[in-house]
C-alpha cells in the first residue's frame, strides 16, 4: 500500500496512476485512538 499526502494536507492511498482521499477516515481513526507517544 502506498500513502501519500497532498492539496492542502489531504492523505491518500495510491491505487495504480489514482489516488484516493482517505483524509475522512483517518480523522475518525486518530479520534477513536488516540496517538499517546511514550518516550522522546
Amino acid at each position: 500500500m502506498k500513502l501519500c499526502r497532498y492539496d492542502d494536507d489531504r492523505l491518500g492511498v495510491v491505487r495504480g496512476d489514482m489516488v484516493h482521499d482517505v483524509t475522512e477516515a483517518q480523522a475518525q481513526i486518530r479520534a477513536a485512538a488516540p496517538y499517546a507517544m511514550k518516550g522522546d
